[in-house]
């Protein structure tokens, strides 16, 4: 028995030597959230992509409420061993940052803490009592899906009823003639790749957007120099596209344009690579198309920037790296998903006010020219 107990203690602790990690930053600390997944990636601690595969939730700043309920979704939806670190005051230093990460992983190892916090009582019932809020409620809130199902009835066709107190799904014309089901589905705030607070509601037929309305976005997201935001719109347009190596080798980029450290001679040699591509323009090709540029021109234009130090834009404007409100609608409708999400990250630099962090994003003034896109590849 000593042996099986040793065994299983030396595996346990090699599962939770390398915990993944969900950092979930509210808009107006965003580079904070990049300085925390950069000190976990250092570590070797790969990046959740879900509550299902977390080990540690890292919230960053004082999220409002309905930022705080999709929080707590994200916590309750994670399997034990698990463990939360809050920041809500300035860690934004390097060794503040591993103090946190550090006490989160004895955390996650200590058997009497998870043990502990394994009898959570009252949370199940909790949350879903704040799914009977109409708006911002935490099942619309969960990693950009509906939890419990998808909100489905009354939409479009003919309302299928429910069963057990669930809606069922409608059925509407596809663009090909035939009757699918017609699903509503709620994207953000929490969502990887995703604008951290913009909620999106979509009424999808088949794996085709049909309608979208924006719920919610960040009143104050933090605004930085152009190439930082460039980079990051950059590097989330690739991981979307497949290109994950190269996402992965320009990770670093942003965080260092913030600190104005010039990129070095491997991240140089993916840029020129990226720009070039024939594959990856051809995948982007008819992605969100606003005054005839579409996504892979906007690619090669940041590429462009970053390799020559070229700055766009005019005057001492911050850029953000939240899509404008009004341009999400005219890009996702009539695309298929994976497309849509593309679509929403090449947008997501915009221009803020004059003066630099905290100012709210400003819609574009250029006049829109919307291209419905009918699919492709990805």
């Amino acid at each position: 028995m000593d042996l099986i107990a040793s065994t299983a203690n030396r595996l346990r602790g090699w599962a939770l030597g390398r915990p993944r990690v969900a950092v979930l930053a509210s808009p107006e600390r965003t580079s904070t959230g990049w300085r925390v997944e950069a000190a976990a990636a250092s570590r070797g601690w790969p990046r959740a992509g879900s509550p299902a595969d977390a080990d540690v939730l890292v919230v960053v700043g004082d999220h409002a409420t309905d930022l705080a309920r999709a929080c707590g979704l994200w916590w309750h939806h994670m399997t034990a061993p698990r463990s939360r670190v809050d920041i809500s005051g300035e860690a934004d230093h390097e060794s503040g940052i591993d103090e946190l990460l550090d006490a989160a992983l004895v955390r996650l190892r200590d058997r009497d803490t998870q043990r502990a916090a394994a009898t959570r009582t009252g949370e199940a019932a909790e949350l879903l009592e704040q799914r009977r809020t109409p708006h911002g409620s935490a099942d619309d809130q969960h990693g950009g899906h509906d939890v419990g199902g998808h909100d489905m009835g009354g939409h479009a066709g003919h309302d299928m009823g429910s069963v057990a107190g669930l809606s069922m799904a409608s059925t509407g014309q596809d663009r090909d003639g035939l009757a699918l089901d017609v699903l509503v589905h709620r994207w953000g705030p929490f969502l990887p790749g995703w604008p951290a607070g913009l909620v999106v509601r979509t009424t999808l037929s088949g794996d085709v957007v049909t309608s979208a309305v924006v719920e919610q976005g960040p009143s104050r997201p933090e605004t930085f120099p152009r190439p930082v935001a460039v980079a990051h719109a950059l590097v989330t347009v690739l991981d979307l596209a497949g290109w994950t190596e190269a996402a992965k080798v320009l990770s670093h980029v942003p965080l260092a344009r913030l600190d104005a450290i010039a990129p070095t001679g491997a991240e140089q040699r993916w840029l020129s690579r990226v720009r070039r591509s024939r594959t990856l323009r051809w995948a982007l090709r008819d992605v969100a198309v606003v005054d005839d540029q579409d996504a892979a021109d906007r690619v090669a234009q940041w590429c462009e920037e970053l390799l020559t130090g070229a700055k766009g834009g005019t005057g001492q404007v911050g850029w953000t790296v939240h899509p404008a409100a009004d341009l999400v609608p005219l890009v996702v409708v009539g695309t298929e998903l994976a497309r849509a999400r593309i679509a929403v990250a090449s947008l997501a630099l915009s221009p803020g006010r004059p003066g630099g962090t905290g100012s709210g994003a400003e819609p574009h003034a250029h006049h829109q020219h919307h291209h419905t896109d009918h699919g492709g590849a990805s």
